[in-house]
């Protein structure tokens, strides 16, 4: 049978001599490689360490001792040997300390070859893919204890099976605490504006079969009471053949979302309020650009005609009027023109006031101003600050119209 491919090389630990040459003897006939024998724990674990054999086929009960559950144990966890026990009668303690090594098989005493045969082979494959399956769950359990987000798991009935150390700090629970609980008593849920408890979101997906994702006001409440802000989406976990077999909850820590939410609201009420008082600014201004247009208007009348006619009186009559008149009508013609001059220049401001946006930039005084290496007020011959720059004009007999800073 094992001629195409490499033979299976079997370690035998049986303490009673006849029993175990015919085992090695009946190895060999039906195609395995007998590694070695042994009637110790010791013996084995040290012919195993010699030769590394694919499995080994150990009696549970050595010397009426059972050494063979110890030396299975180091075979199996240092040696990564499969064993497969051979067992008689036996008591049932020794048979469940049996177990908790993880045999690769049982051969109950007596058995034919067949048994024997079809042990032997499964034992390396099944080894191998439970190897597999620990290193699988070594890396996953890792990857959970590592990720930054909370994790729990659940199985179909919504029970916890499994809290990430995450979860075990946003929840306030410990892994052994809320194994077996129903999920919501551990993921406490209610929404934040109105109170209202919140059903858990492993129970939502397990029964509606869906992802569930949380509102964005959802807050958990700690086992401790308190609370914090959360996103969180759950989803069933289905078997490829698409049995579900339980769900999975991923939690992440919203407060600092939901605090720039609230900022983020704040500013928008905020630029409403501006809004608003800007377009009642701007609907002021209107009105009072258009009070300013009609008041212009009106006074443009009287103003057009007090000039008008002092030109004409001044022009027809000058020689008529003394000295002072003459004064006189000059004035009142000059204080019309200056007064057109002010409505025009007014009504100009309202204009560019409407149209152009006033922009605001900082100024650097210190660069802005220069103090001048030579005084700008050669009569003074003094170098003085603008403030006192009077009183030295006057102490040179000079007037303030020599200074330039005057």
């Amino acid at each position: 049978m094992q001629d195409a491919e490499k033979k299976i090389r079997v370690l035998v630990v049986e303490d009673e001599i006849v029993v175990s040459e015919d085992l090695q003897q009946r190895l060999v006939e039906l195609g395995f490689d007998v590694a070695g024998a042994a009637d110790t724990g010791a013996e084995a674990v040290a012919f195993a360490e010699a030769t590394r054999p694919d499995v080994a086929l150990m009696d549970i009960m050595l010397h009426g001792k059972p050494e063979g559950i110890e030396a299975a144990t180091v075979l199996r966890d240092d040696l990564n040997i499969p064993v497969i026990y051979l067992t008689a009668h036996s008591d049932a303690a020794t048979l469940r300390k049996a177990k908790l090594t993880d045999p690769a098989g049982y051969i109950v005493k007596p058995f034919d070859d067949a048994q024997l045969r079809v042990a032997l082979e499964l034992a390396p494959a099944r080894h191998a893919m439970e190897q597999r399956a620990r290193q699988a769950a070594r890396w996953l359990s890792a990857t959970l204890s590592s990720v930054g987000d909370a994790v729990i798991a659940t199985n179909m009935r919504a029970e916890i099976t499994l809290l990430n150390p995450a979860a075990e700090k946003m929840t306030g629970w410990t892994q052994d605490e809320a194994a077996g609980k129903p999920c919501a008593q551990v993921l406490r849920l209610k929404h934040h504006d109105t109170g209202a408890l919140l059903e858990d979101p492993a129970t939502r997906a397990l029964r509606d079969g869906v992802v569930v994702r949380l509102d964005p006001d959802t807050v958990l409440v700690a086992r401790s009471g308190a609370e914090c802000f959360v996103d969180d989406s759950a989803s069933p976990i289905t078997d490829e053949t698409g049995m579900t077999l339980g769900a999975v909850v991923v939690l992440v820590d919203a407060t600092d979302r939901a605090h720039a939410h609230s900022r983020v609201q704040a500013l928008t009420r905020q630029v409403a309020e501006l809004m608003a008082e800007k377009d009642k600014h701007e609907a002021v201004s209107a009105e009072l650009e258009a009070f300013a247009a009609a008041i212009s208007h009106d006074l443009r009348g009287p103003l057009a005609a007090i000039s008008g006619f002092s030109y004409l009186l001044a022009e027809r009559h000058r020689e008529r009027l003394d000295s002072s008149g003459q004064k006189f009508i000059d004035y009142v013609r000059t204080s019309a023109l200056q007064m057109e001059r002010m409505v025009e220049d007014y009504l100009a401001f309202l204009k560019s006031n409407r149209e152009h946006v006033l922009t605001m930039e900082p100024v650097d005084l210190r660069a802005a101003w220069r103090w001048p290496s030579s005084p700008p007020w050669p009569a003074c011959r003094v170098r003085a600050p603008p403030t006192s720059c009077a009183v030295n004009c006057r102490r040179h007999g000079a007037t303030r119209a020599c200074c330039a800073r005057c």
